[in-house]
C-alpha cells in the first residue's frame, strides 16, 4: 500500500474501495476545535468569531477567456494554508510566499470526455458514472502526460511537446498508458506546448486573487465543528455553489460547468474531480523562504500530486490549498486533468 504520512482520510477509504486497491492516503488534518489531530499542527484553532455560512460569489472576469482557455499573467501570492486554518494538513501545507513570473493560459474546464476522444484516446475502465461527451476523464497521470503531447501535436500549427515518456506500454485493458517514467523535453518555461500545470500554477489559479481555503469565502467552523471527525462527509454551505463534492454529487462526476466559476472565470477547481499537477510528493513542506516558480522540474518521485478533490471527496480535500498524491501510473476514480500552456511575453 502506498500511503502519504500526512494524509488519513475518509475520503480516500472510499476510493481505494471503488478501485479495490489501497493507492491514496490523506494527511493528517487539525482539529476545527483547536485540540490537536496529530503531533505537528502547529497554531491550529478555533477561531472566537462567528463565520457567516453564506457564499461570496462574486461575479466572475472573463475578459481574459477566449474558446475555452484563460490567459493568466505573472503574479505573487501566499501558496499553502495559514496556520490557523482549522483544515490545514500538519506542515504539508504550510503556507510560503510564491511568485510566478510566467504568464500561462489554463483550461476552463477539466479535460472532458469529447476532448479525450478528439486525442484519439479510448476512454478508462473507471469512466462508467458520467460518459457524456462534457463529462470529465478519470485518468492515470502518466495518460494525463500523454493526452497533453497529443494536444500539442493537434494544435494548428503543431507544438512541440513538453513530455518525453519512456517505456510505455498499453495498461487498464488497453484503454490507458503506463510509463517507466518521464522527464522535459527542454526548460519547462520554454515549451510552447500544452503541459500539466505546477501546483505553484494550479493553486494560483484556482484562489484567483482570493486567500480563504474555498474561492467564495472560508469553512464554515460551525459546520465542521467537533465531535464530526473531521475527515468525514458534512455539508459545507460554501462549496455547494461552486463545487461537486460528497453530499450533493450522487457519487458521480458530472457534466463540466454546472457550477459557479472562480473570480478568474475558472470552473470546477474544486471538487467533481481531483486534477493532476506535475509536481511531486516527498511529505516535506514548502520551505520557509519565497520561492520564485517552484516546481519547474519534474524530478524523480514515486507519487504525483493531485489537487482540488474528487465528486466523493470531503470538503477538507476541496480546498485550494489541499495536497493528495498518488502513484502515478493506475487511473483512478475521481481523477481527472487541466491543461495549461505557457504563454510567450508578446502575448
Amino acid at each position: 500500500m502506498v500511503s502519504i504520512p500526512q494524509r488519513v482520510s475518509a475520503t480516500i477509504v472510499f476510493a481505494a474501495a471503488v478501485l479495490a486497491v489501497g493507492l491514496l492516503l490523506a494527511p493528517l488534518r487539525c482539529a476545527a476545535d483547536g485540540t490537536r489531530a496529530c503531533s505537528d499542527c502547529g497554531d491550529a484553532r478555533r477561531s472566537d468569531e462567528p463565520i457567516d455560512s453564506a457564499p461570496t460569489l462574486v461575479k466572475p472576469d472573463c475578459t481574459s477567456c477566449t474558446g475555452g482557455w484563460c490567459r493568466l499573467q505573472p503574479g505573487t501570492f501566499r501558496m499553502g494554508a495559514p496556520f490557523d486554518e482549522p483544515t490545514r494538513a500538519a506542515f504539508s501545507e504550510d503556507p510560503v510566499d510564491v511568485t510566478l513570473t510566467h504568464a500561462f493560459e489554463i483550461a476552463q474546464y477539466e479535460l472532458t470526455v469529447e476532448e479525450w476522444r478528439a486525442l484519439g484516446l479510448p476512454l478508462s475502465a473507471l469512466q462508467t458514472s458520467c460518459t457524456s461527451d462534457r463529462c470529465p476523464v478519470e485518468v492515470s497521470w502518466y495518460d494525463a502526460m500523454n493526452a497533453a503531447n497529443l494536444k500539442s501535436a493537434s494544435h494548428v500549427p503543431p507544438l512541440a511537446p513538453c513530455y518525453a515518456l519512456s517505456d510505455c506500454a498499453a495498461a487498464d485493458g488497453g484503454k490507458g498508458t503506463v510509463c517507466t517514467g518521464a522527464v522535459e523535453t527542454g526548460p519547462l518555461y520554454d515549451c510552447p506546448g500544452y503541459r500539466l500545470p505546477t501546483e505553484a500554477e494550479w493553486e494560483f489559479a484556482c484562489r484567483a486573487g482570493t486567500k480563504t481555503a474555498f474561492y467564495d469565502g472560508p469553512v464554515t467552523v460551525t459546520a465542521v465543528a467537533q465531535p464530526r471527525p473531521l475527515l468525514t462527509c458534512y455539508d459545507e454551505p460554501k462549496l455547494a455553489p461552486i463545487a461537486w463534492y460528497c453530499t450533493n454529487s450522487a457519487n458521480s462526476p458530472h457534466a463540466v460547468g454546472g457550477k459557479w466559476p472562480n473570480p478568474w472565470c475558472l470552473h470546477e477547481m474544486l471538487g467533481n474531480v481531483s486534477e493532476w499537477t506535475s509536481g511531486g510528493y516527498d511529505g516535506q513542506p514548502y520551505g520557509n523562504s519565497p520561492q520564485t516558480d517552484p516546481g519547474s522540474s519534474l524530478g524523480s518521485f514515486t507519487r504525483r500530486v493531485t489537487r482540488g478533490g474528487p465528486y466523493f471527496g470531503a470538503p477538507v480535500d476541496a480546498t485550494c490549498f489541499a495536497r493528495s498524491a498518488t502513484i502515478p501510473g493506475i487511473p483512478l476514480s475521481g481523477t481527472g486533468l487541466r491543461l495549461v500552456r505557457t504563454l510567450a511575453p508578446s502575448r
